[in-house]
């Protein structure tokens, strides 16, 4: 849905391809419980994280 809303691309969507290796939820998954509801994913959370601090 995003490649169709934005043809040409966008920055979030530039880090997102650029940096999905990086934010990897393997590392994560002893942090996480299996009750419950589930949360965001850790590597949404971090990437996220990235894009607030590019857009100040």
């Amino acid at each position: 849905m995003a490649g169709a809303a934005f043809p040409a691309g966008s920055l979030p969507i530039r880090l997102r391809d650029r940096l999905e290796a990086v934010f990897d939820d393997e590392p994560y998954t002893d942090a996480f419980g299996v009750r419950g509801a589930p949360g965001f994913s850790p590597a949404v959370l971090s990437l996220v994280t990235v894009l607030q601090f590019t857009e100040d």
